[in-house]
């Protein structure tokens, strides 16, 4: 009875300085479209409010 036990995951390979360059401004990019979302939701909401009045 072999008992298979599962594979260990696979260092990861250090990345250089351009690939986390790329990696950082990713990242970025990904947080303002996140925040730019919120203020348009959150502008919608407000405008939404003022027209009530």
């Amino acid at each position: 009875m072999a008992t298979s036990r599962p594979a260990a995951p696979e260092p990861e390979i250090p990345l250089g300085f351009r690939a986390k360059q790329k990696q950082r401004k990713q990242v970025k990019a990904e947080s303002r479209a996140e925040k730019a979302e919120k203020q348009r939701l959150a502008a919608a909401k407000s405008a939404k409010k003022q027209k009530r009045k």
